[in-house]
Formats: C-alpha cells, structure tokens, sequence
C-alpha cells in the first residue's frame, strides 16, 4: 500500500526579534529610517511616548503617575533575548521578589504607566498573514478592584503608518483588568489577508488602585509573524504529495 503524507500547514509562524542591540541604517526602501532586518522581516521608524492617553479596544488609558517610566533607552527590543522588556529591573513596589526581572510594572498605591512602541514591519519577499501576541503578566492586589495588567498590539494592514483611524486597523490583547493575585501567560492571534507592510503600536497599560504593597507588570511579551507564502522546501513537499496521490488513484483505477 502506498502511504502519502499530506502537510496540513504551508508556513509555520516564525519568532521574530526586534532590532537585536542597537538600530542600523536598513537598505533604501527604508528613507531616514533606522531599524534592523531579521530573516524575511525588517523594522524600521521606532518611536517610543510614555503616559499614551486615548482609548484602545474601548478601554480608556489612565494618565501615568509614575515618576521614572521606561523610555527608548531603557526598552529591550529583542524577542530572542526574552521578549520586548526593560534592560534593568522595574521597580514593583514590595515584595519585588516575586516579579521577574526586567518587567514592565509600578507598584503602590494609585500609581499608573502607560508605554507605547510604534514600528513598520515590512517582508521583503511574499506576504505576512498572521501577527500573535503572546505575554506573561503579575498582579498583587488585595483591593476588590484589582490591579490593571494589560498589553494591546494595534495594527494597520498594508500601510507603513499607524493611526487609530487607518483602513485595515486590528487589536490584539492580553492580560488582566482586574487581576488580584496572578501569574499567568495569555496568548492572541489573528489571520488575515497577505500584506507586505503592517504599521504597529504595542501598548503597555497597568494601573494600581489600593494600598502601598499592590503591585502590577506585564514581562516578555512577544512578536509571531506568520507568512503566507509556502517556503520552496514546503512546496516541493506539497508537490510530491499531490504526485503520490495522483499515482494512488490511477493504480486504483486499473484495479
């Protein structure tokens, strides 16, 4: 008996990672910009606003009260090295041992941040088709509010520039509004038509509500990237599939 197997997925997602250590200049498609090319993506035009106010996904941003909130320099953009996180400990309020280091979080009483990070990711050769999400938040809260723990991945399709109001605009999230004692991996996904060129803002929103001790922080949250297109080695297996199949069904046929 001939056996054939069939390979259910054309294209596996691929791990992405942003601008491992400093910005480079990219090759021209990219005017001015700086960013990094990693495999079939490039990123370019990051820009880092601390204390975003507006509304995402019909949540309301508070204002940031935090003193020292993360800036451009302090982020690590790197989703190889563990995720898009800070390059020193956060401050989370106490106790700060049961945060992960390097994690986006505020601690004490009424204490609010809000960090957005705007980039293009560009494919230089076929389509992306599917963009996840996928992060680690903490919460401690002993107040019946609960602590705030939240990332969002807004997105315009086909366009290198983001607005709230672009054509194609899309929200991944993740993580907790009302979070008291948490320590928990969410996941988002989307698929959608290919497109070479996608405008990104991630936004990191986390907000405390009780007393002192409360702290909340989101660590290594991530970029998947899935292409559309079928990788050569992909096709040829797809191909010889369909061969065996075809030689299956004549064999049958004379039987």
């Amino acid at each position: 008996m001939l056996m054939v197997a069939i390979p259910l997925a054309l294209a596996a997602p691929a791990w992405a990672s942003i601008c491992p250590g400093a910005p480079t200049a990219l090759s021209p498609s990219f005017t001015n910009a700086t960013g990094c090319t990693v495999g079939n993506n490039q990123f370019s035009n990051f820009v880092v606003t601390s204390g975003t106010t507006g509304t995402i996904n019909g949540i309301t941003l508070a204002t940031t009260t935090w003193p020292t909130p993360p800036t451009a320099s302090t982020i690590d953009l790197n989703a190889f090295g563990g995720g898009i996180d800070l390059t020193t400990p956060g401050f989370c309020g106490t106790p700060t041992a049961s945060i992960t280091p390097h994690t986006f979080c505020v601690g004490g009483s009424a204490t609010a941040d809000v960090i957005s990070i705007t980039y293009d990711l560009h494919a230089v050769s076929g389509t992306i088709s599917n963009l996840a999400l996928d992060g680690t938040v903490h919460t401690h809260s002993s107040g019946q509010t609960g602590a705030i723990a939240t990332v969002f991945r807004e997105f315009c399709l086909g366009t290198t520039t983001f607005s709230q109001g672009c054509t194609g605009y899309g929200v991944l999230q993740i993580g907790t509004l009302n979070g008291h004692n948490l320590n928990q991996a969410f996941s988002a996904s989307t698929i959608f038509a290919g497109v070479t060129d996608i405008a990104i803002r991630d936004t990191v929103f986390l907000q405390t509500f009780g007393p002192t001790g409360e702290y909340t922080g989101v660590s290594n949250f991530d970029l998947t990237i899935g292409s559309a297109a079928p990788e050569p080695a992909t096709l040829g297996l797809v191909g010889l599939s369909l061969a065996g199949l075809g030689a299956l069904r004549f064999r049958r046929r004379k039987l």
